[in-house]
């Protein structure tokens, strides 16, 4: 049932518009939440850092999770030489992270494509997840760049894969076997980041270079142009997780208290 109020909100969300949406990204272990508004909502401290997050959508069979819930990947090795994968609860409130297995490779970005979970290493080595086993399938490789990939979605509207590298800082189109075709400059130069779709624009979190601004915004995916929406300040430098989600508007229209995935579990 988790997955239920999720899936009614965004099919009420395509028709009507809410005008706000909330976004999550990490530093590290730092979990700072903002919205489109420009609004900061506040950090909280999680048990490991997190370099990489996405939603699971609707008819995904993976232990521990139900449509609309967040999962994340950790940015260390567990004793097993393995990157624990968690489920992200109560982000809104007193985050916590609840671990449902663990993925054998380093991977900066997680997407779905189609029910299938892909990820992406900083050197744009793009791979298929096992949903079952959490071990990663061969690769297609999306340089150049040769470095820097840290942020990775799937574009269903046009069946590619989009990746942002901190290389050039610009915004890539890739469809295998490759290489990845230039979208264009962000406009911003950046360390560190993630981006993740919703309701069909492409959000961002950036982790500027030589400031300790922390930006979330938009990216226009003809030009690959930035825009800000709300910027954190006190950013480290530490790994970047990001997803953006239905603003409280959606609730609202609903009539009801908390979407799937976005609420407190029951126990």
């Amino acid at each position: 049932m988790r997955g239920k109020f999720f899936l009614c909100a965004l099919g009420l969300a395509a028709s009507v518009s809410v005008g706000q949406v909330r976004f999550l990204g990490t530093d590290n272990e730092i979990l700072h939440r903002a919205d489109s508004n420009g609004n900061y909502l506040g950090a909280v401290t999680l048990a490991d850092g997190i370099v990489g997050m996405t939603v699971v959508p609707a008819g995904v069979a993976l232990t521990g999770t139900s449509a609309g819930d967040i999962i994340a990947i950790s940015s260390a090795q567990d004793g097993s030489n393995r990157y624990p994968l968690y489920r992200l609860d109560n982000p809104f409130g007193a985050a916590t992270l609840t671990q449902i297995g663990s993925i054998d490779r380093n991977l900066t970005s997680l997407t779905w494509k189609a029910g299938r979970l892909y990820g992406t290493n900083p050197l744009g080595a793009i791979r298929e997840v096992n949903l079952a086993t959490l071990d990663t399938g061969p690769a297609d490789f999306a340089g150049p760049p040769s470095a820097g990939f840290g942020g990775m979605q799937y574009d269903s509207v046009n069946d590619r894969f989009i990746l942002l590298t901190a290389n050039d800082d610009s915004l890539y189109s890739f469809v295998s076997p490759g290489p990845a075709s230039l979208i264009g400059s962000t406009g911003q130069l950046f360390n560190n980041s993630g981006i993740e779709f919703f309701q069909g624009t492409l959000y961002g979190a950036l982790d500027l270079e030589g400031s300790t601004d922390f930006l979330f915004g938009s990216f226009d995916l003809s030009s690959g142009a930035f825009t800000t929406l709300a910027t954190v300040s006190g950013h480290r430098g530490g790994s970047v997780g990001f997803v953006a989600v239905p603003g409280p508007g959606v609730l609202a229209l609903m009539g009801v208290g908390a979407l799937a995935g976005l609420r407190r579990r029951r126990a």
